[in-house]
């Protein structure tokens, strides 16, 4: 996807703070994943699980505004996206929980992800998704302090080959072998 497809497709998202303080992303869209924490040049030694949440104007205003990290990328078309770092960090006390959603001749499968397996959502064709990202405040009340830490995902896949609904109703005996 085009970061001008980007721009555009991210005025379907949306979102919302829940009474908790946490914030609801419904039809989220999506740049630089990294859930599989690999080396890149924003993270030299890897093992930092990240992406960036693209975000219409008015929600990236108004969580500037309440001191979290935006960025913002000019395109030549004219369109910005906005964008803010959300950290998947899998050893916390409270860990995400990251569900990948496939159908496949009407089955429908939900698998919930175990940290070795969320570089799936690096490669795959995603078409939906959901989630609840947790701020927290890093340096009390100095600009971009507050970090988005993802809570839950949803991730429904592009239906092409994937075999995952025929055999889901199955039980895997001696996994690992």
């Amino acid at each position: 996807m085009s970061y001008t497809d980007v721009a555009r497709k991210v005025n379907d998202t949306i979102v919302t703070r829940m009474v908790d303080g946490n914030i609801r992303v419904e039809n989220a869209v999506l740049m630089f994943r990294n859930f599989g924490g690999n080396p890149t040049n924003f993270n030299p030694n890897g093992g930092k699980r990240t992406f960036s949440l693209c975000l219409p104007k008015e929600w990236a205003d108004i969580l500037r505004q309440d001191m979290w990290n935006i960025k913002e990328r000019q395109l030549e078309e004219g369109d910005v996206i906005y964008h803010t770092e959300i950290v998947v960090n899998e050893n916390s006390q409270f860990p995400p929980k990251l569900y990948l959603l496939s159908e496949y001749d009407g089955k429908k499968t939900m698998t919930l992800l175990k940290p070795e397996q969320y570089k799936k959502l690096d490669q795959d064709m995603i078409v939906g998704l959901d989630l609840e990202i947790h701020p927290f405040e890093h340096g009390r009340g100095t600009p971009g302090s507050k970090k988005g830490y993802l809570k839950n995902l949803w991730a429904t896949l592009q239906s092409v080959n994937d075999f995952g609904g025929k055999y889901a109703g199955y039980d895997i005996t001696n996994p690992g072998i």
